[in-house]
């Protein structure tokens, strides 16, 4: 059984539990604090302890809120998923919006390019920001 106990730098106790179901096959489940949150797949080791880490860090980021620690999850996977290097998220027009200074793009958290400010070189970081947030903020109206 793969284990992350609660201790002093985390909140949250994530585990692996096995369990053998009525038809005799082994179930292993998501356990957070003491609850079962979700059927695990196949599998390995390494790819489990990766999860719980993974899963570990969200809940803990989001005081234990599970929603709020699976919606980031999610915004990582697309992340990751268009290969997109996030630094800050921010809100414009009450939606949160994803800004990479790197590619001097501005996305919604579903992956979609809203705005970028591709076309301005040598400029510092805060004025990327501050550009990527207005035209973000116009291409949404």
């Amino acid at each position: 059984m793969t284990t992350i106990e609660k201790t002093n730098n985390t909140k949250n106790a994530v585990e692996i539990r096995s369990e053998l179901a009525t038809n005799g096959i082994s179930v292993e489940y998501i356990v957070i604090n003491g609850q079962k949150c979700g059927v695990l797949g196949s599998a390995s080791e390494k790819d489990k302890e990766a999860a719980i880490k993974t899963l570990q860090t969200a809940l803990d980021a989001s005081d234990g809120n599970l929603c709020a620690a699976m919606n980031k999850l999610n915004i990582i996977a697309t992340m990751e998923e268009h290969e997109i290097k996030p630094d800050e998220m921010v809100k414009v027009r009450n939606r949160d919006i994803i800004l990479s200074y790197e590619s001097k793009t501005a996305y919604t958290v579903q992956g979609k390019e809203i705005a970028n400010c591709k076309d301005l070189d040598n400029i510092p970081t805060e004025a990327i920001k501050a550009l990527l947030i207005a035209r973000a903020e116009a291409a949404l109206r």
